[in-house]
Formats: C-alpha cells, structure tokens, sequence
C-alpha cells in the first residue's frame, strides 16, 4: 500500500463511496489480484474486467525455420541476477541438452536494454514466449494472450 499512513484511512472512505457509487461511476480492478487487494483492504468486492489490448496490432505467425524460437518476455525479471541466471541455465539447457529440445533458439528480452525492445510484428513471429512476471498483475500477459502465441509461464509454486 503506497498510500502515507496518515491518508490511508481518508482514501479507503473515497474509495467504498466511489464504489458505491452513481449513476456515472464504475470501479473495476484489471486483475483478481487487485479485486482481492480492495476487497481486503477497503472491504468492497470490485469485479475484474481484464484489459482487451486493442493497442497490439500482431498476430501469432511464427517464422517458418528447422529452429523454433522462444522469446522470454521483457520485464523487470530478465533484469534481475535471478532473471539472468535463470536465462543463462536456459541457454545451457537448450545448447547442451537433448537433441529434440536443442531445436530451439532463445531471444531474451531485457527491461532496461532498447537493443532488446521488440515491436509487437516481431514478437508475433517467435513460436512461443516464456512469461515470468516480476509482479503477478504485468500487462505484457494480456499482450502476448491477445496476440494468440504460445505463452509459457511458471507455476504459482515460484511466487509462494
């Protein structure tokens, strides 16, 4: 909670009057995680209306080649020592690894690294992504889900 201690209490008030709202008000949350954040928080159950990504203008089209290419995902992750450790153990993996599994080529994208910055055409033509968020509710998700491509992503154990 971002909010300074001595406003958390006049906020909270706003926020159960905006959600009661009128006519004209409509309270939603983009993600459960953040619907679960009001509800404990101010007691006011929101629902979840995910965002459409009507700004992606990419379609899953994936290159034809002998190799499938896995784009992981930027996001503040990548940038971690754990994001770059996690990416060097999965370029090991894929280089000395099983035959079937050597088939595929690895673009990491990196958070704070413009040579990395893909357009979402280019995404597009990866043939599946890997998605490790740094937080639960990142938009990148929606993005790539509107885009219809292959999304890998880690199981909830990683985040407990």
């Amino acid at each position: 909670w971002m909010t300074p201690p001595h406003w958390q209490g006049a906020v909270v008030r706003r926020f159960r009057e905006l959600s009661a709202g009128g006519e004209a008000d409509v309270v939603y949350a983009m993600t459960p995680i953040y619907a679960e954040f009001f509800r404990q928080i101010a007691g006011v159950a929101v629902p979840v209306l995910p965002p459409l990504a009507l700004h992606v203008r990419g379609i899953h089209r994936p290159e034809m080649s002998h190799r499938f290419r896995a784009y992981i995902a930027r996001t503040q992750y990548t940038s971690t020592l754990q994001g770059m450790a996690f990416s060097h153990i999965l370029q090991h993996f894929l280089a000395e690894g099983p035959q079937e599994v050597q088939r595929w080529q690895v673009f990491i994208a990196k958070w704070q690294d413009e040579k990395t910055v893909l357009s979402f055409h280019e995404i597009a033509k990866f043939s599946a992504a890997v998605f490790i968020p740094a937080q639960r509710q990142q938009m990148m998700f929606t993005d790539l889900y509107s885009m219809h491509i292959p999304i890998f992503v880690p199981a909830g154990k990683m985040y407990a």
